[in-house]
């Protein structure tokens, strides 16, 4: 082969990338007719494909999560989507209305949905009853700043002056300020809780929390306080006072029947002009 060396090197590489460029789109127009189609051409091609997978429909099991999401009931247990195309058959996923109808999910539901109701009667007992349950936490507040000489005296005193709530109630903010101390004499506390509902039911302080009475504080006292209150919502069916006490104590068993309390109370209140 004979080269001509007369050729400058500027000129030796300029025809060579000329020939490279030629080959190229000789085989560009080649490719085009037998349906080959060049790399760059692709990407369009991936794109469509992933914006037809992101447009497949939600799996019965992701619909279930959205739907109770949007009920702010967080199910008790995740359920994972699933893309049909990946299901194994021999593991089918349960149906919605199945998954639904588990016990737990179910159990789960109800205690978010009762908590929720339960703050709604809490926060309108509050609003109907601010003025007047701010001046008794003062006074049980004077009882929870007391020394326990002091307390002592005052308690042993109680039952010569069985009308005046006062003693009772700063005996009750006494033991809610001194709870670890006066654990042993728990049951003093119960018996002061349950003498406040008996005798003086309409009062606010009666549906705080320095009279709140649960299970664990005495089955026995906590069903007294139960039955103590029903006897009053049947003796006094249209006092306000009783109602929205009852109905804060009665919540935390029946918190639907407590929002019913509520908006009878503030029917009541309302239709009276209070």
């Amino acid at each position: 082969m004979h080269l001509d060396t007369s050729m400058s090197y500027p000129r030796l590489a300029i025809a060579s990338l000329t020939t490279a460029i030629a080959v190229i789109l000789g085989a560009i127009h080649w490719m085009a007719p037998h349906g080959i189609q060049a790399v760059p051409d692709a990407q369009p091609q991936r794109l469509q494909s992933v914006r037809a997978s992101a447009e497949l429909p939600e799996s019965p099991a992701r619909q279930l999560k959205t739907g109770l999401e949007s009920r702010a009931l967080a199910p008790a247990t995740s359920v994972a989507p699933a893309h049909p195309a990946t299901r194994s058959t021999d593991h089918p996923v349960a149906a919605p209305d199945a998954i639904e109808e588990d016990p737990n999910i179910r159990a789960h539901n109800e205690r978010q949905r009762d908590a929720a109701i339960l703050e709604q009667v809490l926060l309108a007992a509050y609003e109907l009853q601010r003025d007047e349950r701010e001046r008794f936490e003062a006074i049980a507040s004077e009882g929870a700043r007391m020394d326990a000489a002091t307390f002592r005296a005052e308690e042993a005193a109680i039952g010569a002056k069985p009308d005046d709530p006062a003693p009772r109630i700063r005996a009750l903010g006494y033991y809610a300020a001194h709870a670890d101390s006066e654990m042993p004499r728990w049951t003093r506390r119960n018996a002061h809780i349950l003498e406040l509902f008996e005798r003086f039911p309409q009062l606010p302080i009666a549906g705080t929390s320095f009279a709140s009475l649960i299970e664990s504080d005495g089955v026995q006292d906590y069903e007294q306080a139960i039955a103590i209150w029903e006897t009053h919502l049947q003796a006094s069916p249209e006092d306000p006072g009783i109602i929205i006490n009852a109905a804060q104590f009665l919540g935390r068993i029946e918190p639907a029947r407590a929002a019913d309390l509520i908006a009878l109370a503030r029917r009541i209140t309302t239709e009276d002009g209070k």
